[in-house]
């Protein structure tokens, strides 16, 4: 049951409307300014009906201490006064009340007014409620975008980005050369006689290497450079601001790092291999000539015997 707080210091008048809302609510009293804030407080009612004239704190006064308690702040007040004109009822809505019922009071106004301001605070709680699951739903919602996007541009099985990432991220390099900033270089790797590990071995041997290979890639690289698979047993490198040199470099550490390393599986002890293609960017390039070029040079390196780094030829 709902609960109206009375604040009066006439006990004829609490009695009064006390009788009036029983039936349907139930009833707090308060006779100063300063009982009722404490019964507010620990009762939290859902409606106060206040006389604006009582002795020591008057109902202005305590109305403006109760909203801006954020405790009780949100209940909704109504005045009972003697007093119509236009300037006194301005003071209450001011201090933050919500209505008010002139003395001598219609019984019938009262009860309609306090049902009108119940009805009005549920449909404002219920508002609260709704904006709070919106919100909830949108952050829901909104991390659930995020890990599809993260998806979409990431590859299952070794956790690097996707050919569909890659093929953004250069397109933003392009762009960013474009307005005469530093060049960039590219790797084509891939994994020297992948089928053959697949075919001996088992898939799930295969998956094991082009994670481990992944990992000695990325040991190489620096925070800002970016690594993709690109297809079965290939990966894409973008060096930024990088001459071809230099990106020959890389790549030749990246393969000492793959050639030395020992890869067990299931007690198989056994060697890899990995060649790699490298390019830089050249004026006029686009996406594809560029990406050619560096996958040239790695099938290139695969016809001179694998396990080596072979730069574009022009």
């Amino acid at each position: 049951m709902n609960k109206v707080l009375i604040v009066d210091d006439v006990p004829v008048s609490i009695k009064v409307l006390g009788e009036l809302l029983k039936e349907h609510y139930e009833i707090l009293v308060a006779t100063s300014g300063s009982r009722a804030i404490e019964v507010a407080l620990k009762n939290q009612p859902d409606l106060i009906l206040m006389d604006v004239v009582m002795p020591g704190m008057d109902g202005l006064e305590t109305c403006r201490r109760l909203k801006e308690n954020t405790l009780t702040a949100e209940i909704p007040v109504i005045f009972l006064t003697a007093m119509s004109e236009s300037s006194d009822v301005i003071k209450g809505f001011e201090v933050g009340g919500q209505d008010y019922v002139v003395k001598p009071f219609n019984k019938i106004e009262v009860i309609a007014r306090v049902k009108n301001h119940m009805e009005l605070r549920k449909s404002k709680e219920k508002i609260k409620q709704y904006a709070l699951e919106l919100e909830r739903k949108n952050e829901e919602l909104q991390q659930l975008l995020q890990k599809v996007e993260q998806i979409a541009i990431t590859d299952f099985l070794t956790g690097i980005t996707n050919r569909r990432f890659a093929i953004d991220r250069m397109n933003e390099e392009l762009s960013r050369i474009n307005r005469g900033e530093d060049g960039f270089s590219l790797l084509m790797i891939d994994i020297d006689n992948f089928k053959d590990i697949n075919d001996s071995h088992g898939h799930e041997c295969g998956d094991y290497i082009l994670k481990d290979v992944v990992n000695l890639i990325k040991s190489v690289l620096r925070n800002y450079d970016m690594m993709a698979r690109w297809g079965g047993e290939e990966f894409l490198v973008m060096l930024p601001s990088t001459e071809i040199n230099d990106a020959k470099i890389v790549a030749e550490k990246i393969i000492s790092n793959v050639r030395t390393q020992i890869f067990t599986y299931k007690g198989n002890s056994f060697h890899v291999t990995i060649t790699a293609g490298v390019a830089q960017h050249q004026a006029g390039d686009d996406l594809d000539s560029i990406i050619k070029r560096a996958d040239e040079a790695m099938y290139h390196g695969k016809k001179s015997g694998k396990n080596c780094v072979k730069n574009s030829c022009h």
